[in-house]
């Protein structure tokens, strides 16, 4: 079967999540190293990653995260701490990495069949100043491994 594939850069990276969040029909599926609640507050919400992903399940979409656990001292353990809440208070199932090894993946999974990864955190930062860039690509069958990847991860989590 033929597969859609996009690269995602700074530019283009946080409209095409967004664009893809609106458009999930039944599951998103995200493991990240870092979530950020602090997106500046922008003119147009349209682009606010956060934001989108928030309001997922009100939609009646099934939203599964997966969180790196970090040293508490760690800057990152705020953001994860205060999303993972706020995620949660939402209707996301959220869960921590399992201990051992940092989880620094970056892979969001709509509708079990498009997958983007690559080395965008979800933040602002990712999409206004940092030099990241990911690959989204549609095809049931090239994201299976990734699927098979993320349910293992998840039956570990906490």
């Amino acid at each position: 079967p033929p597969v859609s594939m996009h690269l995602l850069t700074g530019d283009n990276w946080a409209p095409a999540l967004c664009a893809l969040l609106q458009a999930a029909q039944g599951r998103i599926e995200i493991a990240a190293y870092s979530v950020s609640t602090r997106w500046p507050k922008l003119a147009s919400d349209k682009f606010n990653l956060y934001r989108h992903l928030l309001d997922a399940p009100a939609r009646g979409i099934a939203c599964s995260c997966v969180l790196a656990e970090h040293k508490r001292t760690a800057a990152t353990a705020k953001f994860n701490f205060w999303s993972a809440r706020e995620l949660a208070e939402r209707g996301w199932s959220v869960r921590r990495a399992p201990r051992g090894r940092l989880l620094h993946a970056k892979i969001f999974i709509f509708d079990r069949a498009t997958v983007s990864l690559g080395s965008h955190n979800i933040a602002h930062a990712a999409s206004a100043s940092n030099l990241d860039l990911s690959v989204c690509f549609t095809g049931e069958e090239a994201a299976l491994p990734f699927l098979n990847w993320f349910d293992a991860l998840w039956a570990r989590a906490k």
